[in-house]
């Protein structure tokens, strides 16, 4: 089955709460928001969200219907079958992570990597080792009862783990 792409509207309305709070550098900007109907992985770890920068021609198949030419913007695909067991703070979180990727400055469009890229097992064995983990650590713990790390299907809320076996039909409908 391929994989099916909606608009998500629910998406766009709390990004245009976060944007001018947190990412004033989007203001303006055009991004596009979807649900995407199935679950994916990228290197073993599920996918909740991935924000993309569309360009050449993309950017013109998307905009061939517009009087002007293309330009880049950005795309921000959510997984729908996640989306519906979510709370309203982790969807909220889900869209500024996303929007953290979106960056623009000088006119020019890019996609920002993580902060933070470490091995858990390197942080056991190591600790916090490097000033980007140190840093990332210190602030986990002054959030540690708001933290909500969700790395598998196990740790997930339960109302999601029905959708996780419910294969390959899965649709999501505006």
């Amino acid at each position: 089955m391929s994989v099916i792409f909606t608009p998500a509207p629910e998406v766009g309305e709390i990004a245009s709460e976060l944007i001018p709070q947190y990412h004033a550098h989007l203001k303006g900007l055009r991004i596009d928001y979807a649900f995407r109907s199935d679950w994916w992985k990228s290197k073993g770890k599920l996918v909740y969200g991935k924000a993309m920068l569309i360009t050449g021609h993309n950017a013109y198949l998307a905009t061939r219907h517009d009087q002007r030419p293309p330009d880049k913007f950005f795309f921000v695909a959510i997984c729908g079958v996640y989306w519906l067991g979510m709370s309203e703070s982790e969807r909220r979180a889900l869209v500024d992570h996303e929007l953290c990727h979106c960056w623009a400055e000088h006119g020019e469009l890019s996609i920002l990597p993580h902060d933070v890229e470490e091995f858990r097992s390197v942080i056991e064995r190591h600790g916090l080792w490097s000033p980007d983990v140190r840093s990332f650590g210190e602030i986990a713990a002054r959030k540690q009862t708001q933290l909500s790390l969700m790395d598998d299907a196990a740790t997930m809320p339960v109302n999601v783990n029905r959708f996780l076996n419910i294969g390959d039909d899965v649709r999501v409908e505006e």
